[in-house]
């Protein structure tokens, strides 16, 4: 699968749905918003690199991972109820809220509480008959 041309058409469509070229990039243009400092140590560098994306994502701005090498990546989460929620790189989902919801599924399944899914998570929430085992996708 060619992520990195899934990721530039994301970027597209987004941009055509209306969104803010400035709040949709692309991970290897990230250097082009850090650029190193002449000395800068590699450590130095590399921090603020990571700052400076987290303070961008916090911010809203969609990182598209479009240098992903791996021929399978985790796509989604199945709940102890048997529901299943499609965050993968063709769902739309960004890295936030990948991190996001896997942050979250992992708190309420710790605390072995009941919980009610979010309404925000209900947009990757798919049926059992949707899954494409053929990709590689596993709940």
């Amino acid at each position: 699968m060619d992520y990195a041309a899934l990721s530039r058409q994301e970027r597209d469509r987004l941009i055509a749905e209306g969104a803010d070229p400035d709040s949709v990039i692309l991970q290897s243009e990230l250097h082009n918003h850090v650029i190193r400092r002449e000395g800068e140590s590699i450590d130095d560098y590399t921090k603020r690199h990571s700052d400076t994306m987290n303070a961008m994502i916090r911010r809203g701005v969609s990182i598209l991972n479009d240098l992903l090498t791996a021929d399978v990546v985790p796509s989604g989460f199945g709940t102890e109820d048997g529901r299943f929620f499609d965050l993968g790189p063709e769902s739309g989902a960004t890295k936030g809220e990948y991190r996001e919801f896997s942050q979250w599924l992992s708190e309420v399944s710790v605390a072995g509480q009941t919980y009610e899914v979010p309404e925000k998570w209900l947009k990757f929430e798919k049926p059992a008959g949707d899954l494409n085992y053929d990709s590689g996708d596993r709940p």
